[in-house]
C-alpha cells in the first residue's frame, strides 16, 4: 500500500489519525504569515479584466496547490523494493474554496479526481471546505496599465515555447490571422533569455496581429521541490487558460501537440506511467472539457488541433510560414535540470530524440544548431544504458509500425490505443486506422531521417571513427536498431535475497527485475518476458494454448484473436457473455472504485471489438498467435545466451537464466526449431508449458 500524503492548503487544520501518513502545508494567500507559495500572472491588460464566477477563482488555486503538491513528495526511487507500490502516490488535498457546494458535487469531484489520476498516474482525493477571508482574484495579477491591445483576443492557447506550441501559434497568428492570447508557464527562470528571444521573433513575424502574452510565475519554498516529473503541470496550464478565457468571454482552450506524443504509445518500458507525458492525451482533454463545462455551467471546449500530425508535419508548418529561424530559440528538452542556455537540449531524452528526428525529416535541421545539444543524438557516445535503450527503442518502435498493415495487430502491440478510442470522435475502427496511419507516417519520417544521417556520416561509419555506442554505429553494426543492453549495470542488490522465496521475475516501471542464483539483474522490457513470467510463476498442470497464455500474460488476447469460434462457438460465446455480465456488474456497482470501473470499461471495449472482428474466426489467427509467442520467447532466450555484464564480459547469471528457460520451458514447449508437424504429433501445437526442476520457485 502506498504512503498516504496529505496536502493541507490555505491554513486549514491538518487531519488527525495514525498509519503511514505524510503531511505538507501549502498556503497561497499572502495575507497569511505561513504563505509559502506565490502565484503571479503577468502582462494582463487591466482593460481586459472582467468579473468571473468565484468557482474559477477556486479552480486556479486548486490547480496551483495540485501543481505544488505533486512536487512536494517523491515517487518511488529506482533502487527500492517498494518501487511498484510507491510510484503511484496517494495524494489527499484539503482545500478551502469559495463554492464548497459546487466542488463537493459527486460528478464534479469524480471528474477532477479521475482526470488528475490519469494525467499523473497517482491516486487523488479532495476534501473541500468553505473558505473564510479568501483574497480576490486581482491579487494574483500584475496588471499592465499601458496601451491595451487594439483587438480583443479571439483564441486562448497554451504556449510552452516548444516546437509544437510554436507551430500552433504560427498557424493561428500568421496562417489564420487570429488575435491570440498566449499563456506561458516557465518552471525555471534560467531559460527566460531564450524564451524572450523566441517571443521577439514571433512578434516580429506577427506584424500588426500581435498576440497577447500572459506569463505565469510560481515561486515556492525550496524544500517543496522534491519530485521533478511535474505531470500535474498541464492542469495548472488548463486552469489558467480557462480562467483567462472566461475573463475574455471565450469558452474554448487549445493545446498544440503532435499526435504521436499526444497519444503516448510508450517507445519502451522507460517511458510509462508518471514518467510519460499525458498532457494532451485525448482522455485528459476530455476530462478537462467536462470539468470546465461543469464549472462554467455551459459548453466549454478543450481541443488539440494537431492531434493527427506527426512531429515532422508540425515542423513543416513552421517552414511553410517562413518561420524556420524561430526553431532555434524554441525548447523541447525534458531534462530542465541538466541543460543550460548554451546547451538547451540534453540530446538523450525522448523529447530531444523526437525533436531531432522531426527537424531532420522535415529538412529543417539548418535551423536547429547541433551545438545546442549536450550530446549529438546520432553520432556521440551515450554512456548510460538507459539512454542507449531509449534511442534504440525509439527506432525499433518506429520500424515496427512502418511494417504493420493490420490494425488489429497494431492494437495488440500497443494496448494503450484502447485508452484513446472512446475519447476521439468517430467509429473506433476508423479511429484505430487513423492512429495507425499517423504512426506509419511518423515511422517513415524516422527511417528517412536515419538514412539521411547515415549518408552524411558514411565516411566516419566506414572508418569506424564514431563511438561504438553511438546510435548510428549501433544501427549499422547490429543491422537493427533493437540492440538493447540486456542489463543495467547494478552492483547493489535491489531486493534482499533473504526476502525472496526462491527466484523472482517482476515487472517494474522501466523494465523487469530478476533475482536468480541469489543475484539481481535488470532486463529491458520485451514481450517474451511477459509470457515467460506467467509460465514461471504459474506452471500449468497441462500445456496451455497460446490464446490462454496471451490472455493471462498480456491481458489482450481478445485483440490478438482467440481460439477458432467456428469450432467451439457455443462455449466461447457463453464465456464472452458471462464476462460481459461480470464487467457490466462492476460498472453498475456504486461501491466499485474508479480504477475497477475504468478496467471494466476497457475490458468491455476489448470484448466488443474482438467479437465484431473475429466472431467467425479462422484457424489462421490461432496459428499466427502461437507463432508470435514462440518467436518472442525464442528471441528472449537467444538474447540471454549472449548477455554481457560489461563489454566483452559474459553475464553468468543471465546466461544461466537463459539455459534454465531453454531446458525447462523452451524444449518442453517445443519452442525451438521443432517443425510444426512434430508439434502436432506431440500434441504441443499452439501450446506452452514450464516443467520446473524440483525445488524451483518463482515469485513476482
Amino acid at each position: 500500500m502506498a504512503t498516504e500524503h496529505h496536502i493541507v492548503c490555505g491554513g486549514v487544520a491538518a487531519p488527525t489519525g495514525g498509519g503511514d501518513v505524510k503531511t505538507v502545508a501549502l498556503n497561497l494567500w499572502e495575507t497569511r504569515r505561513d504563505c509559502n507559495v506565490r502565484l503571479k500572472i503577468e502582462d494582463l491588460h487591466e482593460q481586459l479584466f472582467k468579473s468571473i464566477p468565484p468557482q474559477f477563482h477556486d479552480l486556479l488555486e486548486i490547480a496551483t496547490y495540485v501543481y505544488c503538491g505533486d512536487q512536494a513528495f517523491r515517487r518511488g526511487a529506482y533502487d527500492v523494493e517498494t518501487l511498484g507500490a510507491n510510484w503511484r502516490r496517494r495524494l489527499h488535498f484539503h482545500i478551502p474554496v469559495r463554492k464548497p457546494a459546487m466542488w463537493n458535487q459527486a460528478q464534479l469531484k469524480k471528474v477532477l479526481q479521475d482526470t488528475l489520476g490519469f494525467l499523473s498516474d497517482d491516486f487523488y482525493e479532495f476534501t473541500f471546505m468553505a473558505a473564510t477571508d479568501a483574497p480576490p482574484l486581482q491579487n494574483y495579477f500584475d496588471f499592465d496599465t499601458g496601451t491595451a491591445p487594439r483587438q480583443k483576443p479571439e483564441q486562448v492557447m497554451m504556449f510552452s515555447g516548444g516546437l509544437d506550441s510554436l507551430a500552433g501559434a504560427i498557424e493561428e497568428i500568421i496562417g489564420q490571422k487570429k488575435k491570440v492570447a498566449l499563456v506561458n508557464h516557465q518552471s525555471t527562470p534560467k531559460f527566460k533569455r531564450k524564451y524572450d528571444e523566441l517571443m521577439r521573433g514571433l512578434l516580429d513575424k506577427a506584424g500588426d496581429i500581435k498576440p497577447v502574452q500572459l506569463r505565469v510565475e510560481i515561486n515556492k519554498e525550496k524544500e517543496l521541490g522534491k519530485e521533478y516529473t511535474q505531470r500535474a503541470r498541464s492542469f495548472l496550464y488548463a486552469a489558467l487558460g480557462a480562467t483567462v478565457a472566461m475573463m475574455l468571454g471565450l469558452r474554448k482552450l487549445c493545446f498544440y501537440e503532435n499526435g504521436v506524443v499526444s497519444l503516448n504509445l510508450p517507445v519502451c518500458a522507460q517511458v510509462v506511467g508518471g514518467r510519460a507525458t499525458r498532457t494532451t492525451h485525448p482522455r485528459v482533454l476530455a476530462g478537462l472539457q467536462e470539468l470546465l463545462t461543469l464549472l462554467a455551467e455551459e459548453k466549454f471546449t478543450v481541443e488539440n488541433p494537431f492531434l493527427w500530425l506527426t512531429k515532422g508535419e508540425v515542423v513543416k508548418k513552421i517552414l511553410d510560414h517562413n518561420c524556420g529561424e524561430l526553431i532555434a530559440p524554441s525548447r523541447s528538452c525534458a531534462h530542465t535540470w541538466e541543460t543550460t542556455n548554451a546547451h538547451t537540449h540534453c540530446g538523450v531524452c525522448s523529447q530531444c530524440i523526437d525533436r531531432r528526428f522531426g527537424v531532420i525529416a522535415a529538412k529543417a535541421d539548418q535551423y536547429d544548431p547541433i551545438g545546442q545539444y549536450g550530446l549529438d543524438v546520432f553520432t556521440e557516445s551515450r554512456p548510460k544504458d538507459e539512454d542507449k535503450i531509449m534511442g534504440a527503442a525509439y527506432l525499433e518502435k518506429a520500424i515496427q509500425c512502418k511494417a504493420l498493415t493490420d490494425v488489429a495487430e497494431f492494437v495488440t502491440n500497443n494496448p494503450e490505443v484502447m485508452r484513446v478510442l472512446r475519447y476521439v470522435e468517430g467509429k473506433p475502427a476508423n479511429v484505430a486506422e487513423r492512429i495507425l496511419a499517423m504512426h506509419k507516417r511518423h515511422a517513415k519520417e524516422v527511417t528517412d531521417a536515419l538514412q539521411i544521417m547515415i549518408q552524411r556520416n558514411s565516411q566516419a561509419i566506414m572508418e569506424r571513427t564514431l563511438p561504438p555506442d553511438s546510435l548510428l554505429r549501433t544501427v549499422i553494426e547490429s543491422q537493427s536498431p533493437a540492440s538493447l543492453p540486456a542489463v543495467t549495470k547494478v552492483v547493489e542488490k535491489i531486493v534482499p535475497v533473504a526476502a525472496v522465496n526462491g527466484n523472482l521475475l517482476r515487472k517494474e516501471h522501466r523494465g523487469w527485475q530478476l533475482v536468480f542464483q541469489g543475484e539481481t539483474r535488470f532486463l529491458a522490457d520485451e514481450k517474451g518476458l511477459h509470457y515467460t513470467a506467467y509460465l514461471l510463476k504459474n506452471p500449468p498442470p497441462d500445456p496451455i494454448h497460446a490464446s490462454e497464455l496471451a490472455a493471462k500474460a498480456m491481458g489482450d488476447a481478445v485483440i490478438e484473436g482467440q481460439r477458432n469460434l467456428s469450432a467451439d462457438d457455443k462455449d466461447t460465446l457463453a464465456a464472452m457473455k458471462k464476462s460481459r455480465q461480470e464487467f457490466q456488474a462492476v460498472l453498475d456497482d456504486d461501491e466499485a472504485t474508479d480504477v475497477e470501473k475504468n478496467e471494466a470499461t476497457s475490458e468491455l471495449a476489448k470484448i466488443d471489438a474482438w467479437a465484431k472482428k473475429h466472431a467467425r474466426g479462422t484457424e489462421a489467427s490461432e496459428q499466427k498467435q502461437a507463432r508470435a509467442i514462440r518467436a518472442a520467447i525464442r528471441r528472449l532466450v537467444d538474447g540471454l545466451a549472449q548477455a554481457e555484464y560489461d563489454k566483452g564480459v559474459p553475464d553468468d547469471v543471465l546466461q544461466a537464466f537463459g539455459q534454465h528457460l531453454e531446458r525447462y520451458l523452451v524444449k518442453p514447449s517445443s519452442v525451438g526449431n521443432t517443425s510444426r508437424k512434430a508439434r502436432v504429433q506431440s500434441g504441443m501445437a499452439g501450446k506452452f508449458t514450464y516443467l520446473p526442476p524440483k525445488g524451483a520457485k518463482w515469485s513476482g
